[in-house]
């Protein structure tokens, strides 16, 4: 009997030991896989300062005409102020020129207006690339501004038709 004992006793301890050597095992490899971040070097020259400029005037300006004029001309003149010898672009509606500022930065152009609404784009390319516009939004009609325009009395006369009409809707 005394065989099997320390046969037991035996098994039991290499279990214990086994046991103990996984416990360790297990432990240090865990130790070992846990990683602190360091955080990454501060940088030796702090970033560069970005320096606006001072305000200045815009680069292309329309001078004439002013926006939301009523002609009754087909050919008007377009003028306004961009850089000396600047290159600019006229956008008339879906159509465009490029003209040439003079010495002194000065531009004009005659151009055709369509009937209705025509939207005038100067543009101009800086230096640097970037590109700056100036836009007026212009009316062209045959008809006289007479023609256009209602007197205080037709302005009634209209309120009252259509007044008179919305009541003859509610009616029904």
């Amino acid at each position: 009997m005394k065989n099997w004992q320390e046969y037991t006793l035996v098994v039991v301890a290499g279990i214990v030991v086994a046991l103990i050597a996984t416990v360790m095992i297990f432990w240090r490899n865990n130790h070992d896989a846990i990683v602190i971040p360091t955080p990454p070097p501060a940088p030796s020259t702090p970033p560069p300062v970005v320096s606006l400029p001072d305000k200045v005037s815009a680069p292309i300006i329309i001078t004439s005409p002013d926006n939301e004029t009523v002609f009754d001309t087909k050919q008007i003149t377009i003028s306004g102020e961009a850089s000396p010898s600047a290159l600019i672009v006229l956008f008339i509606n879906q159509k465009h020129l490029v003209i040439t500022a003079d010495e002194q930065g000065n531009f004009a152009q005659t151009v055709n207006l369509d009937s209705g609404s025509n939207l005038i784009q100067a543009t101009v390319v800086d230096d640097h690339g970037q590109s700056f516009s100036a836009e007026r939004l212009v009316v062209y009609t045959n008809k006289s501004l007479e023609e256009i325009l209602l007197t205080e009395e037709e302005v009634k006369q209209v309120a009252r038709e259509q007044s008179d009409g919305s009541q003859e809707n509610s009616d029904k």
